[in-house]
């Protein structure tokens, strides 16, 4: 069984939404069970102050039992505060990166949070993402680390190996402790994934925009560029587990801004997103209303095709964060109709390539030493990961996931 019903989940996903109706009986029909299944899924998908935010405002009139109303109340507060701890830290990287004279955009939420959203509380942020130059990372990173930022202990890969097989060098504690910084060099995937870059589009940086926080005026990644970024970083990069707040920065994103809809399809072509962009704007439409959008052609034909996968999307971003890697694994399973096949998905965790490796760990895919970190690595695969994924399968939704996963991948390759 499913460790929360898809009745739950598309429960959630209407009570954030601004249009989709929300019978009073429903809610009214919510035992404590329900209740704490729906804010675990919340909490876990960072939308308690948004939820706080609708059954406040919009949805005031549903029968919400008051211990719920409190606790996404501090929910709220609690990412007020954090909001601000986050724009401070934003902006004193700002100002140590810009007096190096280091070119620098910050991503995603940074943006979001306080130039989209109602308000900043309503766009927790886990971490801040900032592109740079490839050329200047690795300068970057040690200028950070001169600078009172640290690795972080769960990180200990080579930095250089991250460079050239990630889209991110390790995460660096900023000197605070309290807030994780990651250096982005490109916007998806990494060298050798197969999917192109819009960072590859050397314009991206002259249609930079800029913003004032504070005293500080920060550069930020054009509205049209960052809605391809949060679609590709959404459908393509994490298969919707990176929850439902996907919707809303879409939502609020193109509420308050101007998108240069001919670039944006352009470039979505190009890169092959095109397909992810319909079918998660028809989604942004669906829970957020109507929005101004010039489709391209061809869209009435895709747009039935869209309808095929949308609830499937749809249960996606609720699906248990904890236990995403599990899922992924069991797709590229049920992927093997043989055994060797199978078994080959093993061997590839098992022996990945000592560039993987030196990602993983403190070691530089050149040294000898890198044979070494293999029996580091299948000792926590053997005694971590393993473990992990049968308690997912006996435990959980795995298989289901895994189904739900293939048939969206399917869909996506599927030509337009």
């Amino acid at each position: 069984m499913e460790t929360s019903s898809p009745q739950l989940r598309t429960l959630l996903l209407e009570l954030l939404s601004t249009c989709r109706p929300v019978a009073p009986a429903a809610v009214a029909a919510l035992d404590e069970r329900d209740w704490e299944t729906l804010l675990a899924m919340a909490r876990q998908h960072r939308l308690l102050p948004l939820l706080h935010w609708r059954l406040s405002r919009e949805r005031a009139e549903l029968p919400v039992p008051q211990a719920v109303s409190e606790t996404l109340a501090v929910a709220f507060k609690r990412s007020a505060m954090r909001a601000l701890q986050m724009q401070q830290e934003l902006v004193l990287l700002h100002r140590l990166l810009a007096n190096a004279g280091v070119p620098h955009l910050a991503l995603k939420g940074a943006y979001l949070a306080l130039h989209a959203y109602p308000h900043p509380a309503l766009r927790p942020m886990r971490d801040l993402d900032i592109l740079v130059p490839q050329a200047q990372a690795l300068d970057t990173y040690q200028l950070l680390l001169d600078n009172g930022f640290a690795r972080s202990e769960h990180c200990s890969g080579d930095v250089e190996a991250n460079l050239l097989a990630r889209k991110h060098l390790p995460p660096l504690l900023s000197p605070s402790g309290r807030v994780a910084v990651e250096l982005h060099t490109r916007l998806s995937g990494g060298q050798g994934s197969g999917r192109a870059d819009i960072i590859e589009d050397g314009a991206l940086w002259q249609r930079a925009i800029r913003r004032t926080i504070g005293d500080s005026e920060l550069t930020f990644m054009s509205p049209t560029d960052l809605l391809l970024h949060l679609i590709d970083h959404a459908v393509y990069e994490h298969r919707f587990d990176n929850g439902p707040l996907t919707l809303g920065d879409l939502a609020y994103l193109l509420d308050g801004h101007v998108i240069d809809w001919p670039l944006f399809w352009r470039q979505a072509e190009q890169a092959g997103r095109s397909r992810g962009a319909l079918l998660l704007l028809r989604m942004v439409e669906y829970y957020f209303g109507t929005q101004s959008i010039p489709w391209p052609d061809g869209e009435e034909r895709a747009t039935a095709s869209v309808e095929q996968v949308m609830d499937t999307a749809a249960l996606l971003t609720l699906r248990n964060f904890a236990a995403r890697r599990d899922a992924l694994l069991q797709r590229d399973l049920v992927g093997r109709a043989t055994l060797p096949g199978k078994i080959g998905v093993f061997v590839q965790k098992a022996v990945p390539p000592k560039r993987k490796i030196a990602t993983l760990y403190p070691v530089s895919e050149r040294s000898p030493r890198v044979y070494l970190w293999y029996v580091a690595h299948w000792w926590r695969l053997m005694s971590v990961r393993m473990p992990q994924y049968l308690r997912s399968r006996a435990q959980g939704d795995t298989g289901i996931e895994a189904h739900r996963i293939a048939h969206l991948e399917q869909w996506l390759d599927e030509p337009p």
